[in-house]
């Protein structure tokens, strides 16, 4: 009897867990099927694997190419980090809304799909549309200017993050150069502010992501090294104290 009780939990928390979570794939499902939509895609294209990775790149604007680094481990995270910020410059999103699509990318997803967002299916320069008050009027005008590695610094620091789970050494790699780089923009952007207003937005927010991707990569760096020591430390002291048994 305790045997059968014990395994009706697992049975009803997997029910419950199905119950839920198929819902959020419909709703996921739909939103990704209204984005495609959106941009004049057909929406059954997001629902068939690999042409839909083929359709979103056409979508956002990137080569065909890319396809192939979506299939090799580590190269396909950061090519997936910038197709998501590349998405919410189509749909003229602010480096916000980008960061949401990277770290929680369902809701947001879900946002952009039953929200009122257009999709802007002209070239723009990069970074620009990330900031939804420049006008392209400005743009035309050449007031606009992009800081060099604007993107580079957001997709490193959102990789900092990321990266600390491994030991924190990729984090605090791809941390410091995101935030040498952004101090490299931050020199530029001091002397005509007024021309890297939208780019210095993606400098800013990568700076914020890769200070908090050094710091954790830091602790975790430091905690993994204390971990190690405190093994090879306990192991000795086991192996020194083992009796010895000499045979005659």
């Amino acid at each position: 009897m305790n045997l059968s009780l014990a395994a009706f939990g697992p049975i009803q928390l997997s029910i419950l867990t199905m119950l839920v979570l198929i819902p959020l794939v419909v709703f996921m499902i739909i939103a990704q099927w209204k984005i495609y939509e959106k941009a004049g895609k057909p929406g059954w294209a997001s629902i068939v694997p690999v042409y839909n990775a083929i359709v979103l790149l056409e979508i956002v604007k990137k080569p065909i190419w890319w396809i192939a680094l979506l299939f090799i481990p580590f190269a396909n995270f950061v090519i997936l980090i910038i197709i998501y910020i590349e998405l919410a410059k189509v749909f003229r999103k602010d480096i916000g809304f980008a960061l949401g699509l990277v770290f929680l990318s369902p809701i947001f997803i879900m946002i952009l799909g039953f929200s009122s967002a257009k999709y802007i299916d002209e070239l723009i320069p990069e970074d620009s549309s990330l900031d939804p008050d420049l006008s392209s009027s400005n743009l035309n005008e050449g007031e606009a200017k992009v800081l060099p590695n604007a993107t580079a610094v957001l997709v490193l620091g959102i990789i900092s993050i990321v990266g600390c789970v491994f030991y924190g050494i990729p984090g605090l790699i791809c941390g410091i150069i995101a935030l040498v780089l952004h101090q490299k923009n931050k020199f530029i952007y001091s002397h005509n502010p007024q021309f890297y207003e939208a780019s210095w937005k993606n400098s800013k927010a990568g700076h914020v992501c890769a200070v908090i991707g050094v710091s954790i990569s830091a602790l975790y760096l430091i905690f993994a090294l204390i971990f190690i020591i405190f093994a090879i430390s306990t192991a000795s002291d086991v192996f020194y104290d083992s009796p010895t048994t000499y045979y005659s």
